[in-house]
């Protein structure tokens, strides 16, 4: 007489999911998602119904890069230094059930980008400190940045902005020619993870006015 078997069905484990906060930037194409010391994560679990039945979520478990589980208990962030970082999660039900780990790689961008000034055509003396300079009307001053890769990390750069005697910030997008007068250039570039460079400032001194012969 044949005994049958009986099948003994698998009741489905809790689900997790990873929501990213801002500032972060998706350059997709399956690369990983950039994200700055100040973005936040959190992690959300439910227990499905299985036959009508759930035995409820008992916990979510966390791991950031080397470090061991821990349990979830509120959003966190990554930490320095800049570089590839890793978050692995799971969630278990009331009855042993554990779902299994997931895992994401996140490029942490914690470094601003660095903006430079250059001066196009005309000519230009070096001024009375160094930071500044003498130019001819016909100068025409462009801005420029880059944002450095640490340890194969950089976002790159979203905006180059500008003032002039203490103005306005504007978005800079073409070379610029300034009126006869001394003009106090400050300026700075963010990257697509909102890392803003501390304003820099040149003295930019336009002279027009030829010089004067005496007898």
């Amino acid at each position: 007489r044949q005994r049958r078997r009986r099948r003994r069905l698998r009741r489905p484990s809790a689900a997790s999911s990873l929501t990213i906060g801002s500032p972060s930037f998706d350059p997709g194409a399956g690369q990983p998602v950039f994200v700055a010391p100040a973005t936040r994560f959190s992690l959300a679990a439910a227990d499905p119904l299985s036959g009508g039945v759930a035995a409820g979520l008992r916990l979510i478990s966390l791991r950031r890069g080397a470090d061991p589980f821990m349990v979830y208990a509120s959003s966190f962030g990554l930490t320095a230094p800049d570089g590839l970082k890793t978050v692995e999660h799971f969630a278990d039900d009331n009855v042993g059930n554990v779902e299994t780990a997931q895992s994401k790689t996140f490029a942490l961008d914690g470094t601003a980008p660095a903006t430079s000034l250059s001066a196009q055509g005309g000519r230009q003396h070096p001024g009375p400190d160094a930071a500044s300079f003498y130019a001819s009307a016909d100068t025409r001053l462009a801005l420029s940045a880059a944002d450095p890769i640490v340890d194969t990390v950089a976002s790159g750069v979203a905006l180059i902005e500008y003032q002039d005697n203490g103005g306005p910030l504007q978005s800079f997008g073409a070379a610029l020619s300034l009126a006869e007068g001394r003009h106090a250039l400050s300026y700075r570039s963010r990257d697509r993870v909102e890392n803003l460079e501390v304003l820099r400032s040149t003295a930019v001194l336009i002279d027009a006015t030829p010089p004067v012969t005496t007898v």
